[in-house]
């Protein structure tokens, strides 16, 4: 089995259009939540400004609106932390996956058992199937054409009965 080359050239033009959208929509949260954070760091200096130069607050509202400020600020840090996507090179992270996909066997040989049965899921998304007498697998992953059949014209070939007679029990 191999995967179509225009299917390779489609995954390859496919994951780089998600990766870029979604490292878009990810930079756009990560800068809103940014900005957010920014403006809930300056509410807590100018809390501290209250509370500390100018006195005028009580320690308990200080107390109270330091707390929810924290917690405003670690969720506004958790959130864009989740929203970062790490940067990585997803050229080669591509090249990698055509390498796999167009080498699958050679790849299988170097995985360790663990790798070999979420490499198998990948391959073949129903499972092989084993009836007590032999392996099959309906269907396989996107990626990889049914087996070719021999498409070559067979006319010339003569059938498996019917060139010489059928001997007599």
């Amino acid at each position: 089995m191999q995967p179509r080359a225009e299917y390779l050239k489609l995954f390859r033009e496919i994951v780089i259009d998600a990766w870029k959208q979604k490292n878009s929509e990810s930079r756009t949260v990560t800068e809103t939540v940014s900005r957010n954070l920014a403006v809930l760091k300056q509410k807590k200096d100018r809390l501290n400004d209250a509370f500390i130069d100018q006195r005028s607050i009580d320690q308990e509202t200080y107390n109270e609106r330091l707390g929810q400020l924290r917690e405003e600020i670690a969720h506004a840090e958790q959130t864009r932390t989740e929203a970062e996507v790490e940067e990585i090179d997803v050229d080669t992270l591509i090249d990698f996956a055509i390498d796999v996909l167009g080498g699958a066997s050679s790849f299988w040989r170097e995985c360790s058992a663990d790798q070999k049965q979420r490499f198998q899921s990948i391959l073949f998304p129903e499972g092989v199937r084993f009836d007590g007498e032999s392996c099959g697998t309906a269907v396989t992953c996107l990626a990889f054409n049914v087996l070719p059949t021999n498409s070559a014209n067979n006319s010339s070939l003569a059938s498996r009965t019917g060139v010489e007679p059928v001997s007599p029990p």
